[in-house]
């Protein structure tokens, strides 16, 4: 299963819009399946095989 941190670091070599596809093609080899982003607090779930989860915690205080 995937890591935060290998999402992280993924994530780290995005640069502008550009570079978002190549970032959804690394984390699918990682093994994401899907992941949901809450803009009430910044925080993103990450899910794979198996009900597998991790999440990059909240950002910022909910309104």
């Amino acid at each position: 299963m995937f890591t935060l941190e290998q999402i992280e670091s993924a994530y780290r070599k995005v640069k502008s819009g550009a570079d978002f596809p190549a970032y959804i093609c690394e984390i699918e080899t990682l093994g994401v399946t899907s992941f949901e982003t809450f803009v009430s607090d910044g925080r993103t779930d990450f899910f794979g095989l198996y009900n597998y989860k991790t999440s990059i915690p909240s950002k910022y205080t909910a309104f």
